[in-house]
């Protein structure tokens, strides 16, 4: 018999941590939601992004929402980075993003926590954001995605492919502490140049300052398009009557 292994999630380049690498290692087929870089690597079209575009209606889209990485405290997995210093990059750069926005981002602005968030970083933000601001972490974060003009994510996986294909999204993104592979190099410096991606979270505000009352203007625009284009071929595949490839590659097996 054959052994097909999936993603379950976006962390595109597999590797942040040894799970990851290892259900490529023993597979016959690894199924990927980006684009192949193994030999036994097939990329199909990801399911669970289908129906989470926002709505059109601009006036029901008033928030900018911001949405962590969890970790939790104890070992259940080897991860290939500091569970602990990438929690606290993640309230500094936020902490920083926040404080640099104009009042009517301030005003709007909402904060959702990871589930899984025993490093508190939403007790760590409380008193910056404060309580009205902050989404309570039971709660589903694409619950707010209609509501949201612009969302923010911390990190490089399954909330910031969700984000990306249901509208206005940007990355705030530290190299040293996510590691991916080399082949996806160029599309984060495509990224960085159409402002999707920020390594530095003032400029990320100064972005988001700049853009707010035309949101979709900057988001429908030549350059931005073709990197959110080229993002998904290479990171989350998303086309239409994706049932049939599943369908087709299954029976080809």
């Amino acid at each position: 018999s054959k052994l097909i292994t999936s993603d379950h999630g976006g962390a595109y380049g597999g590797l942040h941590c040894f799970r990851s690498i290892m259900h490529e290692d023993i597979a016959d087929v690894a199924v990927r939601w980006f684009k192949p870089i193994k030999d036994n690597n097939v990329q199909l079209p990801v399911l669970q992004l289908l129906n989470t575009k926002r709505k059109k209606n601009k006036n029901k889209r008033k928030y900018l929402l911001a949405i962590t990485e969890g970790a939790t405290k104890y070992l259940k997995s080897v991860f290939l980075y500091s569970a602990y210093v990438k929690m606290i990059y993640q309230t500094e750069y936020l902490s920083s993003l926040y404080e640099n926005l104009d009042s009517e981002l301030k005003d709007n602005f909402l904060f959702k926590s990871h589930p899984t968030d025993e490093w508190n970083v939403e007790k760590r933000l409380e008193n910056i954001f404060q309580k009205k601001r902050i989404i309570p972490s039971k709660k589903k974060y694409r619950n707010y995605f209609n509501k949201s003009k612009i969302i923010v994510c911390t990190y490089f996986s399954t909330s910031f492919c969700e984000a990306m294909i249901s509208g206005p999204t940007i990355l705030l993104f530290k190299p040293d502490h996510n590691i991916y592979n080399e082949e996806f190099k160029s599309l984060h410096e495509n990224l960085k140049k159409v402002k999707i991606l920020f390594e530095d979270p003032i400029l990320a505000s100064k972005h988001l300052n700049k853009i707010w009352k035309n949101v979709d203007n900057w988001w429908e625009s030549g350059d931005v398009k073709i990197a959110r284009e080229n993002f998904f071929k290479e990171v989350a595949l998303v086309e239409p009557n994706p049932f049939e490839k599943w369908k087709k590659f299954l029976h080809n097996l």
